[in-house]
């Protein structure tokens, strides 16, 4: 139903934020152009070798998840019950990581926060934690997506020839087949799957003056589906193996170009990017997906650049720039449901 939107509904370009790098100066255009700066949402394959484990969560927030009603269910109950668990461990937060937008979470997610989920832009609950030295700040973001259960969605993220159509995807390779798992953390029941892939992302014009360069990414990637509908998508990025870099020493770009790993692209700090898909059943007995999307993303930078921050300006870069990695892909999903879908 959605697979010919799925380039935009699934990788949907994550905004980089207007970085100051050490040494160097932006000005309003160029803070403008590095807000603009994409990064794939990606997913599709599976992992080469045996599938690596999940980032385990605490038994209590598995269990919330699992035991969660679509119907009559009380989100913002869920959500203050696992969200703070579920940033600390997708977003790789340090111990007592503090909130910079969004505090007290009590208040974000409280009751009056699902009427605020068919919001635009910064309306929607944002929570930005504080950025540490030479790390992007971590976010995550809710919002509502109508007439569409999870189940409906959480596969349509895995479409390989969809993801390479992406403007700054220079290729996508799957490095194993599709591997079912049993005996995970999510229990009896879910249906779970692993797999890796490697990606390589090229820069947009400009970027290169502040030591980020084009980027490749090998990640390992779970979809889990739990009894209770709710959907888990983690992607979460690991250093290339001795063999891997191997094999992917040199390899074709998807216009047929030969590129070479660590002299064309350089391989990526960090990149963090899992949803977590709610179902809700609305009083009209329509099912909706509940999407809390967390973000972190940090591409290669040139030797002798450092992302560096400090200062109320530098902060609100930051911030801003975690603000929009999150409200664009939000609002390219809501937007490529409505139309295949309907209002």
């Amino acid at each position: 139903m959605l697979r010919r939107a799925a380039v935009r509904i699934l990788n949907p370009e994550i905004l980089m934020a207007m970085f100051h790098f050490s040494g160097t100066r932006l000005g309003a255009g160029w803070q403008r152009a590095l807000g603009a700066l994409a990064v794939l949402l990606i997913s599709a394959a599976a992992p080469a070798a045996a599938p690596a484990a999940a980032v385990p969560l605490p038994a209590p927030v598995v269990d919330a998840l699992r035991d969660y009603k679509a119907e009559g269910g009380d989100l913002s109950a869920l959500l203050q019950k696992t969200a703070p668990a579920l940033a600390a461990a997708w977003l790789g937060l340090a111990p007592g990581a503090a909130i910079e937008k969004g505090a007290p979470l009590e208040q974000t997610l409280g009751p009056q926060m699902p009427a605020q989920l068919d919001g635009k832009g910064t309306a929607l609950p944002i929570v930005t934690y504080r950025k540490e030295d030479g790390r992007l700040p971590g976010a995550f973001i809710v919002a509502r997506y109508r007439k569409v259960a999870p189940i409906q969605i959480i596969y349509r993220l895995a479409d390989r020839s969809a993801n390479i159509k992406h403007p700054l995807m220079d290729q996508f390779l799957d490095l194993g087949p599709w591997q079912n798992v049993s005996g995970s953390q999510w229990g009896a029941g879910a249906t779970v799957r692993q797999h890796a892939g490697f990606l390589a992302v090229r820069m947009p014009f400009g970027a290169g003056l502040f030591g980020l360069r084009d980027s490749y990414v090998v990640q390992d990637m779970e979809t889990a589906m739990l009894p209770s509908g709710i959907g888990v998508l983690t992607y979460m990025s690991r250093p290339a193996t001795a063999e891997e870099k191997q094999r992917l020493a040199k390899f074709k770009d998807k216009k047929d170009r030969e590129r070479t790993l660590d002299d064309t692209h350089f391989e990526a700090n960090e990149y963090r990017l899992s949803s977590l898909l709610i179902p809700e059943k609305d009083p009209a007995g329509h099912y909706n997906t509940i999407h809390v999307y967390f973000v972190r993303i940090s591409p290669n930078l040139k030797p002798g650049s450092t992302l560096s921050g400090s200062g109320a300006l530098a902060r609100w870069l930051f911030n801003r720039g975690a603000q929009d990695a999150l409200i664009a892909p939000v609002h390219m999903i809501r937007e490529e449901i409505e139309r295949v879908v309907g209002k």
